[in-house]
């Protein structure tokens, strides 16, 4: 099963905005949402930068009995390994659910899109099989009164494949 799902990009493309855009519609019908940063410290809300950019986060969704984690970080292999390796804890996973589960059904992961070594798509790639991972391209928009507009036709498309 396509579990691991990749959203794709160059630097600066728009991964951790779609990202937040696919939170905040899965949101919208989800039986339980909590927001962590990196070092997975529980957040109130989606935070953004002094240039209006929205900050990287870990996002638990259950839709559905599904649970499904959104990590937005995806420029730093190591950075993503490391929050990656931590979720094989299965009490970190109960903690991050509130006791609800102790398994992940969707990863929504992020990669810049040119394989090179030590990249991050080259360590999805090898630590991913490919019937386990689905890729979605999102896409940038330069007025950036439309940066999430642009996004939702891939979120809906993420969503459709989360859904089926």
């Amino acid at each position: 099963m396509e579990n691991h799902i990749i959203i794709r990009a160059g630097v600066n493309g728009g991964k951790t905005t779609t990202c937040g855009v696919l939170y905040e519609e899965l949101s919208k019908k989800a039986e339980f949402t909590k927001l962590y940063n990196y070092k997975f410290e529980e957040i109130d809300s989606l935070k953004y930068n002094n240039e209006g950019n929205l900050m990287d986060f870990i996002a638990v969704i259950i839709l559905n009995g599904k649970v499904i984690i959104i990590i937005s970080q995806g420029d730093v292999a190591e950075w993503l390994q490391e929050i990656l390796d931590k979720l094989f804890d299965k009490a970190l996973i109960r903690r991050l659910t509130n006791n609800i589960s102790t398994k992940i059904d969707f990863y929504v992961l992020c990669a810049r899109s040119q394989m090179r070594t030590n990249s991050t798509i080259e360590m999805l790639y090898n630590r991913i099989p490919e019937n386990q991972r689905k890729e979605f391209w999102t896409t940038k928009s330069e007025d950036k009164k439309e940066k999430k507009v642009v996004k939702l036709k891939v979120v809906r498309e993420i969503i459709t494949h989360i859904e089926k």
